[in-house]
């Protein structure tokens, strides 16, 4: 390895250390209950390979992404840096969200019928309530048939399935929010039905709240 390349692995490690300690000096008191912005949160070894890159990062909380619904208690979502990583509480544990970008082979590696089913809904299946439509799905089941990106092989239930949901991370006005859980509550699936057909999907692994330092 030659003298540059020496001195351009030296630089790249001095500029992440700098913004380590930035994140350190600059924090903002937070904690999984309130995720303030400005607050930063040290991640814990991570193996998963998705996730590897921010393993054991300070990384600042930016941004909420606040997810609300008809009557229902809204869901938060710390937007970490740049972006490319949420966190949620979910009851006593962690989790960590990102999106899936080829939304493609995600759906080749699904139960092609179940999956449909769950997306396409029929007539029947949107009922009026209190002069609201709501969703009373017959689907409630879907498996993943080949691992893909986080999630595992196996069967994962539909949580919620709301008709309109509206999100500050959108100008689109309302959407279907689906979530879905694997059945070792390992893994979630979230997928965001645009009004024109976009669709977006995240997923999801669970860790526990004392694997991360808030500082």
């Amino acid at each position: 390895m030659g003298f540059f390349d020496l001195f351009k692995m030296k630089k790249k490690g001095d500029e992440y250390k700098k913004k380590q300690q930035e994140a350190i000096d600059n924090h903002v008191d937070t904690n999984m209950d309130n995720l303030k912005v400005g607050g930063s949160i040290k991640m814990p070894m991570l193996f998963t390979p998705q996730l590897a890159d921010f393993s054991e990062r300070y990384m600042k909380i930016s941004d909420h992404h606040n997810i609300k619904f008809k009557d229902k208690k809204p869901s938060r979502w710390g937007v970490l840096d740049s972006g490319d990583l949420f966190i949620k509480k979910n009851g006593f544990k962690v989790e960590l969200i990102r999106q899936i970008q080829d939304i493609d082979s995600f759906m080749a590696s699904m139960d092609e019928e179940l999956i449909f089913a769950l997306l396409e809904l029929e007539e029947h299946e949107v009922t009026g309530l209190n002069g609201e439509e709501v969703i009373n799905s017959d689907d409630k089941l879907i498996k993943v048939t080949e691992n893909f990106s986080m999630l595992k092989t196996g069967d994962y239930l539909v949580q919620r399935d709301e008709l309109f949901a509206t999100s500050n991370m959108f100008d689109s006005g309302d959407f279907r929010y689906i979530e879905i859980k694997s059945m070792d509550s390992k893994n979630y699936i979230y997928i965001f039905i645009m009004n024109d057909g976009e669709t977006l999907v995240f997923e999801s692994e669970v860790r526990g709240k004392e694997d991360f330092d808030f500082v």
